[in-house]
Formats: C-alpha cells, structure tokens, sequence
C-alpha cells in the first residue's frame, strides 16, 4: 500500500508529537476502577491511561490488557486544576524548590513495570514565591506527563493487577490541599518475550531535573525599583522555612531509623542527654513497666481503706474462724478466697484499662467517663449510696453458707460485689492516669493483677491468723474522712476528662486550662476546708476535737491549694506575648501536664522549635547532612506534656536537640502553628486529618502508636 505526501505527514505527526494527541490516536488502556481524593472535588481533576505503540488503533478497553514480556507502552497522567488553581509537576523543580512541593507517581507491586525511556512533562511555569523569595515551577494550568514502560523480560504469563498512586497538592492563593488518587488496571502476560533487552529497562523511579530560572537565581522584587535582593527569612532553631504549605509525610521506605528512645526513661537526664549525643536504638526498658504495676499496688492500697471494704475485714476473719479446717487447711482456704478476689479485681481490672488504651481520646468516652467519675465522687460525699442488683448479692450470699471450697468461692464473689461500688471508682482512676498510648494486653492483665492482689493480700494474711485483727483500726469517723477526701479527689479528676474531650477536636472554649486548673485549685481548697472540721458532710459524726494527722494533712492540701494559685495569671513576655506563671516544683509540673496545658502556652516555653513538616525536614536533612529529630506526640497526651514543659527546655538538653531538624507529629490533631495562615480556616477538619494520617504513618513505619516516642531518621 502507498501512503500519499500528506499521509506520510500525518504518520510523521503521530510519532514526533509526545504530547495529549498521540493518546487520542493510540490504542487505550483505561483503569478498571479509580479511587480518587474527595477533598479534590471540584478542584482538580486527574486522568490514567496506557497507551499501545499503535498510533492507528482507537479502542479504549476498561477491561484486562493482553500485553508480551518485553513490551513498551506508555503511561499517560492528565491533571487539570479548577480554575484559581495550581499544581506542581512530577519531574522538574527549580534549584531552591523543596523536593516534597512535587507530585509523586508510585506503582503498585513495584516490580511490576519498569521504565522504559526518559519521562516527558508538559512545560511548568517559573513563579516567584515570596516565602522563601525564590522561583518555584508550577503548572498553572491543565499539564501531562508520559512515562514509557515496559513488563519485565523474566515476567511469568499470568494475570496481575496493577495499581497506579498519584500523590500531588493543588494550592490556590490562600490555601493548598494536598490527596492521594489511586488508579488499577489487570494485566495479563503472555506469548513470548520480545526483542528488548533488559540493559533498555531501569526501575520505575522518575529522576527529577533541576531547572534554572531566566536571570539566575536571585529575584528583584518588583517594588524595590532594582535595588538588591531581599534577603530570604530565617527559619527557627530546626533550619525549617516558615509554614507555607501543609505538613507532608515522607514515603515509607525512603528514610532509615538511627535512633529510638524508650519514653519511659526521659526522666533520667544523662541516659537522654547520652542518646541526643550519641543516637542508638534504646531497648525498652522495664522501668516504665515497673513503675506501672506500682501505680496499680497504690491504687489498690487506697481502695482498702473505704467504708464498703474496711469494715468487711471483721466479717470475713470470723467467717474463716467458723470453718472446719480438718478436710481443707486455712492456708488452703484462704488461697481459695483470695485467688478468687484476684481473678474476679483482675479480669474487671483488665477490662477498663483495656477500655482506656482503646478510647482514651474518644470525645464520647471521655464525656461519659467525667460525669461517671462526678456521679462516683458524689456517693463518696455521701449524697447516696451505690448498690448493686438485690438478686446477685443474695445469690452469692446463699452459697457461702455451704462451707468449704465451694462455700468460700462464693464467699469472696460475695465481698467482691459489695465492695466494687467503691472499687469501681479507683479501677477508673488506675485506668484513667496509668494508661498512655499502645500498652501490650499482657501489661495490662498484670497490672490488674497488681491491683488486685495488693487489694486482696490482707484479707489472705488475716485469714491465716486471725489475731492480727485486734491491732487494725475500728472502723469509724476516720473511714469516713478518707472517704469523702477520695470523693474530692474524683470529682477533680472528672475535669481532665471533660477538657480532654474538648481539646480532641477544637480549642478549648469550656474547659479551658485556666477553668480547669481554677476548678483544682477550689475543690483542694473545699476539701482542706472540710478536713479542719470548719463543715460536715451528710454521713459525717460530731467530734469534739480534730486530730493531729487529720490536721497535717488538711494543712498539706491546703498549701498545695495556695501553690498552685500563681498558675492561673500570666505575665508579658518577649515579643509582648503573656507567659504563663509556672510554680516550681513536681507537683505543679505533674498537675500541669494531667491538665493539658494549652498549645500556645507549651510554645512560649524556653524550648526548642519544633516544625511540622517531616517530608520537608527529610529534604532539609539531604541538604545539610544533619539528622531529623521526630517527637510523636499529642494534644491528649500528658506523658508528652510534661517531657516538652520540664525537659526540652533544660539548657543541656536543648543545646543537644538544637543540632537536629526538629519535627513534631501529632497524632490526635495537629495545633494551629503546623498550617499557613487560613489553612484551618478554609480546610475544616485538616488538623484532625492531618493527625490521622501521622497515627497511621507512625503504627506503618514503626509499628506502634505509644506515645511519646522519640525518633532519629536520616533519608536513604
């Protein structure tokens, strides 16, 4: 067949011109399905297609493509940005322009094309970015890039799905707003490889030009009338530039880990100044675990001196007295009994902190869990009494009368359940200030063993010798003192709560930090007010006189009362910014990170800066060599309160920091200072997404959620 002049043109045409013509004029391969990002809607728009070497071949086929080993066709991506809008390209950047500005194409299983060819882009746009004063590329307007592949010479025949991830950010003047858009395709392998060599193939990796911009590098803003060049602004402590874009998250895979530290040893000043110095992998160590099933042998402690368990003391040693000990000795019995307590405390104890690790940011919970601690704290004031169900406690109460094993089992399900309505409440404490972040489901089922068996160790001893329980206390007013102290002690740990579910979505507009730490302060006030007998309380008895513990300790609660006060001003502070007063001292240093201080308020401290920006601070780090510092934390967190507002700040501590690009990822919601001006405003709900998407990279890339969690990395 003979091709007329301008046939031969037009075939000449069709293979010079790389651009959107060839792809209507080659055969197709449109996606079987595509995932696209919802916050891109009416904002960008973005196609994917393969395209067969066949100029002459117009099908388009959504279904599986028939392909050879060896083959090249071309994968075509079409972005159109709405109109006030703007992208960035995929394979070229200016000499100043940040690498995490770019779009990124990744493929799905990784081996399954390779590149055939150079990629081909559309041509960016040189603007001038008054951030960092330097050009930047952008494709204002609708830009493509072809990337030639081809299936792998040793691919075996079969089918395979393929997927196509496009990660790019469209900004407008005011905002930008980065999305993930995910295309799939089946192919299927066959006949026989063709004549191309594996030497013509490489790794689907797209190198990036760097490009200059006309006249160099330096930029003469046009109001200057030609004078020199402004000088771009400094960033903080960390090297960082100012925020101008949202915070990004490098790809899994393109980093390495130098460093990880055990959170639970930050207050050992030397072990961390020594891991800042010198950047290791620290294993964890057992002093958090230690100090954890501690904190539930206090608690546990505490639970034994209220008015449902106290008196019961008596009532189980003269139960013990009545058994006959010839078929079953004491020690037998009373290890029944009290296995019993443990198994029944542990497994209750197991179930709430189980519930803590798994809500213990949920706003709902969090809400239920304050007005649960107030209606607790009121019955420990003695405004009514908790029962459990008539019929249980019968149940149980029938059967111990029987004797032996069975009769003693049921004996201590019997004290159990009537001593739970003032054990529940210390359960809740234990589980509301032990549990931080990911703890294993075997540290916890200790931890309520901990509990418990501290709870259930004197019943055990007593029973064993029953002597012992003329030297106890008679149970009397002092119960009842102890009581209502706990009940004061509840009612202020409903108020971390109920600003913890405040803060997981917004800023504080309730429970602020200053209402929150004045309700503290009022309710240690009431309560030394009350321990000096200056009120009485509803189960409260007259007394002539008032002890001299009763009186030491009143005047302890009232001190730590006036201790606090200080806290509730700020004064200016550099810049004219108001700083908050901070009393010295662990009491208001542990207080103050129960109570979640606010952002602003951490930010004013004397420590170091920290950005938001990882993707970023890895470009910074290839730049300079230095290694990226990353605190896991949270706006929910009180461990990373305190480690931030007592530690970071030490001279010695933050001289070593300051070496590193600093970065912080939250992973609840991400604080207003991470974002350019009016991100939050025009993006509702980006700190809370932005803070998913660092939970989900921290449990990818670490395999944990704990927090804190302290991290070095260096890009690959």
């Amino acid at each position: 067949m003979k091709l007329s002049m301008v046939g031969y043109l037009v075939l000449f045409a069709l293979t010079i011109v790389p651009g959107p013509l060839l792809a209507q004029n080659g055969s197709v391969w449109v996606p079987t399905s595509i995932v696209a990002e919802p916050e891109h809607q009416n904002r960008v728009k973005i196609s994917a297609e393969f395209q067969g070497a066949d100029p002459f071949e117009r099908e388009k086929s959504p279904g599986t493509r028939k392909v050879r080993r060896g083959e090249k066709i071309d994968l075509f991506l079409e972005v159109t940005p709405a109109e006030g809008w703007h992208g960035y390209p995929f394979t070229q950047r200016g000499p100043n322009q940040d690498a995490a500005y770019l779009s990124v194409i990744k493929l799905e299983p990784t081996t399954a094309l390779m590149l055939a060819g150079a990629p081909l882009e559309s041509d960016a746009h040189w603007v001038n970015d008054p951030v960092d004063n330097s050009y930047l590329l952008e494709h204002p307007g609708p830009f493509w890039v072809r990337i030639p592949v081809a299936i792998p010479t040793n691919a075996k025949v079969g089918t395979y799905p393929i997927g196509v991830s496009v990660r790019l950010q469209v900004c407008s003047e005011s905002r930008c707003i980065p999305g993930t858009h995910v295309f799939s395709w089946n192919l299927e392998v066959e006949g026989q490889p063709t004549g191309l060599s594996t030497k013509d193939l490489s790794p689907f990796l797209l190198n990036v030009q760097v490009k200059t911009p006309p006249g160099g590098n330096e930029i003469t803003p046009p109001n200057t009338g030609g004078k020199s060049p402004i000088s771009p602004p400094k960033g903080k402590e960390t090297g960082l530039i100012p925020v101008a874009r949202i915070p990004l998250l490098p790809e899994v895979g393109t980093f390495v880990e130098m460093g990880r530290y055990d959170e639970s040893k930050i207050n050992n000043l030397d072990a961390f100044a020594k891991f800042l110095h010198s950047p290791s992998i620290v294993e964890n160590a057992p002093e958090g675990f230690i100090a954890f099933l501690l904190l539930g042998m206090a608690w546990g402690a505490i639970s034994l001196v209220t008015p449902c368990v106290f008196p019961m003391i008596p009532v189980t040693v003269s139960f013990f007295l009545k058994q006959d000990n010839s078929k079953h000795g004491p020690f037998y019995l009373a290890t029944v009994y009290c296995a019993t307590i443990i198994v029944v405390l542990s497994l209750a104890a197991f179930a709430f902190l189980s519930v803590f690790a798994w809500l213990s940011t949920n706003t709902i919970f969090n809400i239920v869990m304050g007005f649960l601690f107030i209606y607790f704290s009121l019955s420990l004031l003695g405004m009514y009494d908790i029962e459990l169900p008539t019929f249980l406690t019968n149940f149980t109460s029938s059967r111990e009368r029987k004797g032996g094993i069975s009769g003693t089992v049921f004996m201590a399900l019997t004290f159990t359940m009537l001593s739970f309505a003032c054990v529940a409440p210390f359960l809740g404490g234990f589980g509301g200030v032990g549990t931080q972040g990911a703890m294993p489901w075997w540290q916890r089922l200790l931890g309520g063993v901990a509990f418990s068996a501290t709870f259930a160790s004197p019943f055990f001893l007593l029973a064993l010798f029953p002597g012992y329980l003329k030297s106890l206390p008679k149970s009397g007013g002092w119960l009842n003192t102890v009581k209502v102290t706990m009940g004061f002690l509840e009612l202020a740990a409903a108020i971390k709560f109920f600003r913890l579910a405040e803060i997981k979505y917004w800023d504080a507009q309730f429970f602020t930090y200053d209402l929150s730490m004045a309700l503290t302060v009022a309710i240690l006030m009431v309560c030394s007010v009350y321990l000096f007998g200056l009120f009485r309380l509803p189960l409260d008895t007259p007394e002539d006189s008032l002890g001299v513990p009763r009186a030491v300790f009143a005047t302890v609660v009232l001190a730590i009362a006036l201790h606090l006060i200080p806290s509730l001003w700020s004064q200016p502070g550099a810049g004219g910014n108001l700083v908050r007063n901070r009393p010295q001292g662990v009491i208001f240093s542990w207080l103050d990170a129960f109570l979640l201080p606010d952002e602003q308020a951490s930010g004013e401290s004397e420590g170091p800066s920290f950005g938001g920006d990882l993707a970023l601070a890895m470009e910074q780090s290839k730049k300079d060599g230095k290694l990226v510092f990353v605190d896991f934390t949270g706006v929910t967190c009180s461990n990373c309160k305190w480690n931030e507002a007592n530690i970071f700040p030490r001279p010695e501590i933050r001289k070593l920091l300051e070496k590193y690009h600093l970065v912080q990822l939250y992973t609840d919601r991400v604080p207003n200072r991470f974002f350019p001006a009016q991100a939050l405003a025009n993006n509702p709900g980006l700190d809370l997404k932005t803070g998913d998407a660092n939970l989900e990279f921290h449990r990818v890339a670490f395999g944990t959620i704990q927090l804190p969690q302290y991290l070095f990395l260096k890009p690959k």
